[in-house]
Parts: C-alpha cells; sequence; structure tokens
C-alpha cells in the first residue's frame, strides 16, 4: 500500500475513496438508487480511468488486494506455466545439443574412415609396388645371369676350338719335320712308310671316332632312357600336386595348356621368381593360375641325390 502511494498518489487516492464508499454503502444499508444509477457512469468513467492509470504491476496489487487468494493462485499458475515452459526450453536446448553432439561424432566418424581407408589404398599401392620393383628386379637378374651363361659358354667354345686347331697346326708342324728327315734318309723307304703310316692313322681315327660316335649314343641313348624313365615317375607326382592347390578360373570351359619353366631346390622347394609362362595357353587368367597353383604347391615331390639335378630347372606343361 504504502509503495502504492509513494509511486502514484493519484491512484492510491482513487483507491481509498472507492473503498470507502463501498464500506460506507455497505454498513449503512441506505438504499440509494436513483442516486446509484446516476452515479454510476461517472463512476465507471472513473474506475476505467483509474484502471488506465494503473501500471501492470499496480494493477496485480490492485487484484491482490480485492482477492488474495485468487491472485495468488493466478500468480501460481503463471509461474508453473513459464517453469513448464522453461523446461521446455531446456529439454529442446538439450536435445538439439545432443543432436549437434551426434552429427560431429558421425562426421568424425566418417573423416576417421575415409582417413583409414586412403591409409590402405596407400599401403596397397606401396605393396605393389615393391612386388612389381621385386618382379623387375628378379627378371633383371635371370636375364644377367643368362647372358653371362651364353657369354662363358661362347668363351669355352672358342677356347677349346683355338687349342684344338693350335693342336693340329703343331701335329702338321711335327709330321712335316719328320718326313722331311725321313726323305733326306731313305725317301722311298719313307714314302711308304709314310704312307703306311697315313693309313693306319687314318684307320685307327676313324676306329676310334666310330667308337667315340658308339660311346656317346649310348650314352645319349641311356640318358634319354634316364630321363625318359624319371620324367614318366616325377613329372605326374608334381602334376598331381599342382593340381591339389589349383583353382579353375572363373569362365574357363575350354581345354587348355601353358608351357612354364621352372626352378627348384633339393627337396623341391620352388625358388621364388622363378615361375614363367614360356608358352601361354592364351587365357592370361588361365596362365596366372597355373603359376600361383605352382607357387603353392611348393614343395614339390622330386627324387633325391643325382636324380634331382634334372628338375633344378626344367620346363613343366600344365593341362587340368
Amino acid at each position: 500500500m504504502w509503495n502504492i502511494l509513494q509511486r502514484d498518489p493519484r491512484v492510491f487516492l482513487w483507491a481509498l475513496l472507492l473503498h470507502v464508499g463501498l464500506a460506507i454503502l455497505l454498513f449503512s444499508g441506505i438504499h440509494w438508487i436513483p442516486r446509484e444509477q446516476a452515479l454510476g457512469a461517472d463512476e465507471e468513467q472513473q474506475s476505467v480511468e483509474a484502471r488506465l492509470l494503473l501500471s501492470s504491476q499496480q494493477q496485480d496489487r490492485v487484484a491482490e488486494l480485492r482477492d488474495p487468494e485468487a491472485f495468488r493462485a493466478a500468480q501460481e499458475a503463471e509461474r508453473q506455466r513459464q517453469a513448464a515452459e522453461r523446461r521446455q526450453m531446456a529439454e529442446a536446448a538439450r536435445r538439439a545439443a545432443a543432436e549437434a553432439e551426434r552429427q560431429r561424432q558421425e562426421a568424425l566418424e566418417a573423416q576417421r574412415q575415409r582417413e583409414l581407408q586412403a591409409k590402405r589404398e596407400a599401403e596397397e599401392r606401396e605393396v605393389r609396388r615393391q612386388a612389381a620393383a621385386e618382379a623387375k628386379r628378379q627378371a633383371e637378374q635371370q636375364a644377367r645371369l643368362e647372358a653371362e651363361r651364353v657369354a662363358r659358354r661362347q668363351a669355352e667354345r672358342k677356347a677349346q676350338q683355338q687349342a684344338e686347331r693350335e693342336a693340329q697346326q703343331q701335329a702338321e708342324r711335327e709330321a712335316k719335320e719328320r718326313a722331311q728327315r725321313e726323305r733326306e734318309a731313305e725317301q722311298q723307304a719313307q714314302r711308304e712308310a709314310e704312307e703306311r703310316a697315313q693309313r693306319e692313322a687314318k684307320a685307327q681315327a676313324e676306329r676310334e671316332a666310330e667308337q667315340q660316335a658308339q660311346r656317346e649314343a649310348a650314352a645319349a641313348a641311356a640318358d634319354a632312357a634316364r630321363v625318359q624313365r624319371l620324367a614318366s615317375e616325377w613329372v605326374p607326382k608334381i602334376e598331381h600336386r599342382v593340381k591339389q592347390v589349383w583353382v579353375r578360373p572363373q569362365g574357363l570351359r575350354v581345354q587348355v595348356a601353358t608351357l612354364v619353366s621352372l626352378k627348384l631346390n633339393p627337396g623341391g622347394e620352388v625358388v621364388p621368381g622363378s615361375v614363367k609362362v614360356i608358352e601361354s595357353s592364351g587365357y592370361p587368367a588361365f596362365d596366372t593360375s597355373v603359376v600361383r597353383a605352382i607357387v603353392d604347391a611348393s614343395p614339390l615331390p622330386v627324387p633325391e641325390g643325382e636324380d634331382f639335378e634334372l628338375f633344378r630347372e626344367f620346363n613343366f606343361r600344365f593341362r587340368p
């Protein structure tokens, strides 16, 4: 009340007059209907003017004075409505924050997956690059070794031919010198002896050549028989072992064959990088599957000892 008086004395005066008038009417019991009707319009106008002059806080105070319980109930309802709005706003803010955090985590996970994928792809590219470099190095090394073997064989053949020519020239010189000395001593006897010696030497050379040829033919036949025997015994075993691990390429329907060269260590271990296609089947996928099967089938079944030398480096034809 004193706050209202201090803020707006005019409003307080109007309110006080109104309450005093109402109290007089209630306690006096005087029936002034005509007067009330005459003054009704003025009082209503004054009440409207008073309400217009009151602020919202003042109106609340007037309402509190008129009906405290209703005013407190209205105030409590308003507080509950505002608290509910605040809870709804807090819940909406919490949900928005949770959704933003979920989206941020999803973005971080997607970025992590992209980085992992990029790392895996880079590692795969590096592995392929190293494999290609290793294959190239081995191919170059194989070509170099082969060139060295060819050059060594050529040098050996040239040295052997040179030695044979020199021996022949030396023998010819000695024969000429001996014939010259013998002709000086006894030309006729020397000629006969020389002819006889030449005939005998020729016959002997022919016999020796024939015997050498026979020995070489026998050795070649024996080697061929040995090779055939070993091949017929061990090649089917090798082929059976390769077929056990060979995987038919998808879509292959025809009967094909691929000829590959390979090298083995004692015990049948395939020398890494030694399997090469030297006669393709015409189907690259089939050729690749054969090379992979030979590598996966290592160690291959091979003989031991001297017989293994036949399989140290050999060609192998694979038919499924």
